[in-house]
């Protein structure tokens, strides 16, 4: 494997996978939400070759609108990388389907504020290489190295009982602080979810909010899909509540169940904040578990009380650029 000369990337290009083509697919990844000005962070990747023999790559895109320049580090060598430009590390040889591009490096950010960094898992065709797949990485730089991580949801099962359209779970989080004595430069929010049905979603709120989602379309089941969300506008200086609702993208027939973990990262200069997250209410518990209740014959009359109608099922699932035709990175 090696990195690309900066010649040739000032232009990022993504395409489909043609028949007998290499495909690069990210099966892992670790990609820093947080960061210090001038502090070098690590990042690792595992990109696995899903298509026939050929040139596999992984790559760094600085997107435009980025705050500063990123300086990527990896095999002795460091690369500043200019917003509108991406970095690639890709196999010197073809390599045959199932092989990995596995590697690791550090990343540093020069100039404070929000940036969004994209991975690609890439491929090469007649010399030109195009992505298979984008992930978004959410990094907040703040002036001073200072970070408090708090874990929200560590392997929580969210169930979903058969016939039922979905199920939430909320996690109360208290983040308070001095205003005078500190200031909060970021807030990350990060999930990690499986889910062992397909033709499912995920909503992620903060405080009322809606900041992301992922999904499972069908014939996608148990699978992990992760997101990161920049959400320091909607903490609040005293509980957060964070809730999770889980739902079919499809009229309901059968039960599922997903497992959880969800992290805080607050970035912060000054006096530490207090951040932790507190014990679900009784009403939460309840919510959350009021099909058991009701399974059980147990609370039936506190479970209708509890049952808080949703809002239409409907889903609008905006169009959706994909990689079935040829179509140039806003990176020009």
């Amino acid at each position: 494997m090696r990195d690309s000369s900066l010649d040739n990337v000032h232009r990022a290009v993504a395409a489909s996978t043609p028949p007998l083509a290499a495909t690069g697919k990210i099966v892992s990844h670790g990609f820093p939400a947080s960061a210090a000005v001038d502090e070098a962070k690590p990042w690792q990747v595992d990109i696995h070759n899903q298509g026939s023999t050929g040139r596999i790559a992984f790559g760094v895109v600085n997107s435009s609108g980025n705050p500063g320049p990123l300086k990527v580090s990896w095999d002795g060598r460091e690369t500043v990388v200019d917003p509108g430009i991406y970095y690639r590390i890709y196999t010197v040889d073809p390599v045959p389907l199932c092989s990995h591009l596995a590697t690791s490096g550090a990343v540093t950010f020069q100039t404070m504020g929000a940036y969004t960094v994209r991975l690609w898992g890439m491929h090469e065709e007649a010399g030109q290489w195009f992505y298979d797949e984008e992930i978004l990485a959410q990094v907040t730089v703040a002036a001073e190295g200072a970070a408090k991580q708090i874990h929200i949801l560590e392997n929580h099962k969210l169930e979903v009982p058969l016939l039922w359209e979905g199920n939430n779970v909320t996690q109360p989080v208290t983040v308070k602080w001095d205003p005078q004595r500190t200031t909060i430069t970021g807030a990350t929010l990060t999930v990690r979810a499986y889910s062992d049905s397909d033709a499912m979603q995920m909503d992620f709120t903060v405080n009322q909010v809606k900041t992301g989602s992922v999904n499972w379309d069908a014939l996608q089941s148990k699978q992990w899909r992760e997101a990161a969300m920049e959400v320091k506008t909607y903490i609040a200086n005293g509980v957060n509540n964070f809730k999770f609702d889980y739902f079919f993208t499809f009229i309901p027939g059968r039960g599922a169940a997903a497992w959880i973990y969800a992290d805080l990262l607050i970035t912060y200069t000054g006096e530490e904040p207090e951040a932790q997250p507190q014990t679900p209410t009784l009403w939460d518990w309840l919510n959350e578990n009021r099909w058991l209740l009701a399974a059980t014959g147990i609370g039936v009359a506190g479970v209708v009380l509890i049952t808080r109608r949703r809002e239409p099922f409907i889903i609008i699932t905006p169009p959706t650029p994909t990689y079935s035709r040829r179509r140039e990175e806003e990176e020009k």
